[in-house]
């Protein structure tokens, strides 16, 4: 993501965390709402999410996401994650995380398998 500035686009990066590029499924429910949406993850990181969607979002919206991995056994999980939208357009999302999923974290223990996969994505993306 880039800043906007007078006269365009700066360049400049505003992103503190490395993002890592996944394609895979996630469901997300707004909070109050009982109707299920699904979604692409695009990237990844410890404090965030962004998804391509075709349900409209609006920033400040209230979210929890469902995000279905697969352990190292090979079943099925489903780990869930409470977000809030940053920005939304048309067809896209940027979601925060309610907490950063950091080792020993209250996140992690809510979503290991989660955490277990960013970290191999990241270490993927540090020995390239």
């Amino acid at each position: 993501m880039r800043s906007l500035q007078k006269g365009g686009w700066s360049g400049r990066e505003r992103r503190v965390k490395v993002r890592c590029y996944v394609l895979a499924k996630v469901d997300f429910q707004v909070v109050g709402d009982d109707e299920t949406f699904w979604g692409t993850i695009e990237n990844l990181s410890r404090t965030g999410v962004g998804i391509s969607t075709q349900q409209p979002l609006r920033p400040g919206q209230q979210l929890t996401l469902r995000f279905r991995l697969h352990a190292a056994d090979g079943k099925s999980v489903t780990e869930e994650i409470p977000a809030t939208v940053m920005w939304a357009n048309p067809r896209a999302a940027g979601l925060q995380f309610h907490d950063p999923l950091w080792p020993l974290s209250p996140m992690a223990k809510r979503a290991p398998h989660l955490l277990a996969r960013l970290e191999e994505e990241e270490k993927e993306l540090s020995e390239e």
